[in-house]
């Protein structure tokens, strides 16, 4: 298990993306660039525990980190840092984006309460 904090990653805009990339400040894998997908919670009933899913594409950096149980272990940990800090902080956004086809399904937080 790693120790992520705020000083290990940063998120980065790019003008051809529609998603941010992280950007690692630290640890093994220093100066890797690449960005989240898809992400799931896989919960297990019978544990009541919870494991994230994801789906991740490298931007910048070495080409054998896309089959490294390691680093995909690594940028796990990243990943639960940035989902707590956003729930912690009360800034996330579940769901759709676009009102114009609300269905309810999706579940929105706001500094607003």
């Amino acid at each position: 298990m790693y120790n992520i904090d705020q000083d290990d990653f940063k998120l980065v805009e790019r003008p051809e993306d529609d998603f941010y990339t992280v950007q690692l400040l630290a640890g093994p894998y220093v100066g890797t660039k690449y960005q989240y997908g898809s992400v799931t919670a896989e919960v297990n009933e019978d544990t009541e525990t919870a494991t994230l899913a994801f789906k991740w594409t490298l931007i910048e950096g070495n080409e054998d980190l896309d089959s490294s149980a390691e680093f995909q272990n690594y940028i796990g940990e990243v990943l639960s840092y940035i989902l707590e800090d956003a729930f912690d902080s009360g800034k996330y956004n579940m769901g759709s984006n676009d009102d114009t086809n609300d269905t309810n399904n999706g579940t929105k937080k706001s500094d607003q309460q």
